[in-house]
């Protein structure tokens, strides 16, 4: 599969897991709280499912698939954990009317859409 394709298909994936009914209202919870693990666990629990599926239709090798999902399943967990540690830390930010409420956003999809990038460009 050519890398634009793959890029595009993955950052589809991340959309579908973080912006759809996937991303359930308890996900919600435990970001702002930083309190409930469990949440976020099965959060990136999702994200590597939803990329499992997209990557089985692919002639990449298993361990390299393999390889892609651990990498997404551990790092997704750890961003977003970070994530509800800060907003549990920092309630202030948790408003939309804050501006560094949508910096805390932003870093974290980019820094989701980095792990994918470096997954696939490391290939």
């Amino acid at each position: 599969m050519e890398t634009a394709t793959l890029l595009v298909g993955l950052f589809f994936c991340h959309l579908l897991a973080d912006f759809t009914w996937l991303y359930t209202p308890s996900m919600e919870s435990a970001k702002i709280s930083g309190n409930a693990i469990l949440p976020i666990f099965y959060h990136a629990i999702i994200h590597t499912f939803v990329m499992a599926v997209f990557l089985s239709g692919t002639d990449l090798p298993l361990i390299t698939i393999g390889n892609w999902l651990a990498i997404q399943l551990l790092t997704h967990f750890l961003i977003d954990l970070c994530e509800s540690r800060i907003n549990a830390r920092f309630p202030s930010l948790r408003c939309q009317c804050n501006p560094i409420n949508w910096l805390v956003i932003g870093s974290v999809q980019c820094a989701h859409l980095i792990v994918i990038w470096l997954s696939v460009y490391s290939y």
